[in-house]
């Protein structure tokens, strides 16, 4: 029997200051209470916004999987979902036959990994399965700690017909290449936070002797006058329809310098070196007060001093670049 993904909403209350101390002990990297707590999100109702029912129950981190479908579904953004992909090894070494079911930007890319059995888009059908566990959940059901974060990278790589196409595309390399995301999703509930309009880093983009891409699939309104007085910024935007072509994007940068979206994700999954600019509140991933990540080993990451003040952070970075060129 075939089941179709469809939506439900959890209907119990109570839950959401537990799953607000669990970012916060995450945030001061206590992992094991972190990600306890974390799963009450899984209590309040409307979170997450896509649930994916069956009939087999959720896996526990107990249940033997050796042999057993493991229907893997998604619940929250593009950059959550690349950070968590980095557990599906662990369950395919388990013995699992792993069930992707992930938005339609990431199946190309998903369907690169290793010995997952089935990818599916939202909407689609999967046959039974014998257990079902959202991707959020791994960190707290492989009882994941500082010292056992599964940090070797690369473990995302694009199809090779796509990183062919990107390097005949962009030709041969000259000057360091340096890539950039500015933005991410509009309707992120973290937006106004790590969106970056794109005239801010001028100083970023004008260092000598190097090329600029951007790396993501759109260009804001509010960024189209910057752009324009860019020349120097190559955009992609109508060739990067999904996620596997921005990753073979960025796989011929140097460098990505970008917000907090799925482009820091994927060129920190990609094994790319990585400066992520973050603000004063950034997400819980990043910790408090670190310059590195236990998560992504390519990736440095550049804070806010203040809160909404962006271009100490900024100049900071073009100082930086300037003397690798």
């Amino acid at each position: 029997m075939r089941r179709r993904l469809v939506h439900q909403k959890l209907d119990q209350t109570s839950a959401y200051n537990r799953m607000s101390w669990g970012a916060h002990y995450l945030r001061q990297g206590f992992l094991r209470d972190g990600w306890e707590l974390y799963q009450a999100r899984l209590e309040i109702p409307g979170h997450p916004s896509q649930w994916l029912p069956s009939e087999a129950p959720s896996w526990d981190g107990i249940a033997d999987l050796a042999g057993r479908r493991l229907l893997v579904w998604h619940e929250q953004g593009f950059g959550d979902i690349v950070w968590m992909l980095r557990f599906v090894p662990r369950l395919v070494a388990l013995g699992a036959h792993v069930v992707l079911a992930l938005p339609d930007p990431l199946l190309r890319l998903a369907r690169c990994l290793p010995g997952v059995a089935q990818v599916i888009g939202d909407g689609g059908v999967f046959d039974d399965v014998d257990y079902h566990v959202s991707l959020m959940s791994l960190p707290y059901l492989l009882r994941v700690r500082p010292n056992t974060i599964p940090a070797t990278v690369p473990y995302l790589t694009p199809p090779p017909e796509t990183q062919e196409a990107w390097r005949a595309r962009l030709g041969p390399k000259t000057r360091l290449r340096v890539g950039l995301s500015c933005s991410g999703r509009a309707n992120d509930t973290r937006d106004a936070r790590r969106t970056i309009p794109l005239h801010m880093f001028v100083p970023l983009l004008t260092t000598h002797n190097v090329d600029f891409h951007l790396v993501q699939n759109h260009v804001r309104p509010s960024d189209e006058a910057a752009l324009a007085a860019l020349p120097g910024l190559h955009t992609h935007t109508e060739a990067l329809p999904d996620l596997a072509e921005v990753a073979a994007l960025i796989l011929q940068m140097d460098i990505v310098v970008s917000v907090c979206t799925v482009a820091a994700h994927l060129a920190g999954a990609l094994g790319v070196p990585t400066w992520i600019v973050l603000s004063t509140d950034a997400y819980f991933l990043w910790m408090e007060g670190r310059t590195d990540s236990p998560w992504y080993p390519t990736a440095r990451l550049f804070r806010q001093s203040e809160p909404d003040v962006w271009p100490p952070v900024i100049e900071q970075m073009a100082a930086e670049l300037r003397t690798l060129v």
